[in-house]
């Protein structure tokens, strides 16, 4: 019996972790460069992904290249392929698919949250007031004159970062090697990764789980009523 509540219960909470999942990737889906998460059901005891019993949901990042948008702006950047832009954290670099950046006050290249976008040598790449062209290749030019080099990354294993929103991802891996043939649009974004259906359709399913788990709640605490009234009558 306790067996039909512990698998109600873990339902319920599963629908739960599958619509905070749903939420997240709706609000991040006209976020640039946002990259939505997938359920996966993972067992308590084994850790295994499985199919029967629910435990609870994890989410897992899919990093499959969002739709391009022309902007014409000169300092939005987006990659198609392929690769992330590195930028500093406030600790420790970080990769993005966002490339919504600007010119900040002295010159550097930055994002919405203030982090410079780095170059071929690791250090800020730092612009003056001229005319700025970015190759496909990533390298800036202002003025016809190259002032940096833009790389494309290709790290060793992504987890989200605590900052940007969903857009910006912590290497797991110690090798983050640079792509010999990136493609740099300028004037463009990429923008979110998320369909809206798609999301419709996963809360939709949540919302059955949690419905599901609720009534096997009711039929345990049924049985439980009719077994202590059962137990009342033959004590007496």
């Amino acid at each position: 019996m306790g067996g039909l509540y512990k698998i109600s219960e873990t339902a319920v909470r599963a629908a739960t972790d599958r619509v905070d999942l749903v939420s997240r990737n709706v609000a991040g889906m006209t976020a640039p460069g946002f990259k939505g998460a997938f359920a996966v059901v993972i067992d308590d005891m084994s850790g295994a992904a499985t199919n029967t019993g629910v435990s609870r949901v994890q989410g897992h990042t899919r990093f499959d290249q969002g739709a391009l948008r022309a902007t014409g702006a000169t300092l939005d950047l987006a990659i198609s392929g392929r690769g992330f832009f590195k930028i500093q954290g406030a600790e420790t670099a970080l990769y993005t698919r966002d490339g919504q950046f600007r010119r900040d006050e002295t010159g550097r290249i930055v994002n919405a949250q203030g982090m410079a976008l780095l170059g071929a040598d690791g250090a800020d790449i730092r612009l003056g007031d001229g005319h700025v062209e970015i190759s496909p290749d990533g390298t800036v030019l202002e003025d016809g004159a190259p002032v940096g080099q833009i790389v494309v990354y290709d790290p060793e294993g992504l987890s989200p970062a605590a900052t940007g929103g969903g857009a910006n991802f912590v290497a797991e891996g110690p090798n983050s090697a640079a792509l010999e043939r990136p493609l740099i649009r300028q004037g463009m974004l990429e923008m979110s990764n998320v369909e809206l259906s798609t999301e419709m359709i996963a809360l939709m399913s949540a919302v059955r789980g949690a419905e599901i788990g609720a009534k096997l709640m009711q039929t345990y605490d049924g049985a439980l009523e009719q077994a202590i009234a059962a137990f009342g009558k033959t004590g007496r």
